[in-house]
């Protein structure tokens, strides 16, 4: 690896230290827009970090026997989304 690589990683690993509760941060990026999706170590994690990036209120998303809880951009704001999403747990997903 050389310098560049390096100074990348810390500067990703900034970043990512900036974002309590963050484990890991990804972003995908288009002509048309970007996508940046950040993975929170707890569900506490989620609301904390959706709040403190403005983002909307937390939901449940389900799956067949998971189910996990994220915070996420409004549609059509522009041409960035960003979604913080937990881990995902086994079971149903508690009552609303």
């Amino acid at each position: 690896m050389n310098a560049r690589a390096y100074d990348l990683v810390v500067t990703l690993r900034g970043i990512l230290g900036m974002l309590p509760g963050a484990t890991a941060i990804s972003f995908h990026t288009f002509r048309a827009w970007t996508y940046v999706l950040i993975a929170a170590s707890t569900d506490a994690a989620v609301r904390a970090l959706g709040q403190d990036l403005g983002l909307g209120a937390p939901e449940i998303r389900a799956a067949r026997t998971t189910w996990w809880l994220r915070a996420m951009s409004e549609p059509g704001r522009g041409e960035v989304r960003v979604e913080v999403a937990g881990p995902h747990h086994q079971g149903l997903p508690p009552a609303r």
